[in-house]
């Protein structure tokens, strides 16, 4: 959300130069302040890239561990012949 109401400032100062009031309408935008599902919603939508890395660093971690067992798996298995 934070993103969407910096690029309104900059929107407004680029349209009607920096020095000019901003108009009514975006500085309630700018002060309004999302709630219940609608807040949810956008807290993920803001988070969604973190926890998509989150997600590739926990593949990653699980198929380490998948090549590292199977390489314990084939050492076991040289040691007992």
């Amino acid at each position: 959300m934070k993103r969407k109401k910096l690029a309104a400032v900059i929107r407004c100062a680029r349209t009607f130069g920096p020095l000019t009031p901003m108009p009514d309408d975006v500085v309630k935008f700018l002060n309004s302040k999302t709630e219940g599902p609608y807040k949810f919603a956008t807290i993920l939508a803001d988070k969604t890239r973190q926890l998509l890395a989150l997600d590739r660093y926990e593949r990653r971690t699980l198929s380490r561990r998948k090549f590292a067992i199977r390489a314990f798996d084939a050492v076991r298995r040289c040691a007992d012949d």
